[in-house]
């Protein structure tokens, strides 16, 4: 390996290691106490190193939503090859209730904290997030054509629809379900969404699409 591709991968490993840092600390301290010169402690770097990488918290922050959204991205992009769009529309919301549960830090900060919506309209900007909402409203749009789904607007079934596995995960991540205890709560997130899937799919076997291990939280 050549010294320019050895400096890249450096520079790059350095501004991963910042963004771990800021996950963190965002998730223990929130994002308004958190401070460029604690993230730089926190990795024993200078403030100055940050600023080499980032111009100030927020683009940090929104490096952090990036990483995320590519997350999530990449999760849907293991269910998109299912030919029946009803049953990618129920992986797909499974595959979001994963995502929020496997990477509670990442979920907390890109929907439900509201220091990201700020960043991205100072960014003017979402292309990773409306990458992943277009994956899930041409799913909408598909089942809508086909018959699967009644004829209405794809936007707002789309947003219905997340707006569901969304208060499922946010209910769970900020502690919202005290009234039922952990060992309880896999299966009754697979049942709550198995439920939701069946009124709108019920000639579907829903229970068998889905994936038990998507649960575990």
């Amino acid at each position: 390996m050549g010294n320019k591709e050895r400096r890249a991968r450096e520079r790059e490993q350095m501004r991963e290691d910042i963004l771990d840092a800021a996950i963190e600390l965002f998730h223990e301290l929130g994002f308004e106490k958190t401070t460029i010169r604690r993230i730089a402690d926190k990795i024993e770097y200078t403030p100055g190193n940050i600023y080499a990488y980032f111009k100030n918290k927020n683009d940090i922050l929104f490096g952090i939503h990036q990483r995320g959204f590519k997350l999530l991205y990449d999760m849907e992009m293991t269910v998109v090859d299912t030919p029946d769009p009803s049953e990618r529309l129920i992986k797909l919301g499974q595959t979001y209730i994963q995502f929020g549960l496997q990477h509670r830090q990442y979920y907390d900060l890109m929907f439900i904290d509201s220091s990201i919506q700020q960043v991205i309209h100072e960014d003017d900007s979402w292309q990773e997030g409306q990458s992943s909402y277009t994956v899930l409203r041409d799913t909408v749009a598909e089942c809508i054509q086909t018959g699967a789904l009644p004829p209405n607007d794809a936007d707002s079934i789309t947003f219905g629809m997340w707006a569901f596995v969304h208060g499922l995960v946010s209910l769970y991540v900020r502690g919202r379900s005290a009234m039922i205890p952990d060992e309880y709560m896999p299966q009754v997130l697979q049942a709550s969404y198995t439920y939701f899937q069946t009124a709108f799919f019920p000639h579907k076997n829903v229970e068998n699409i889905l994936n038990s291990e998507a649960f575990v939280v």
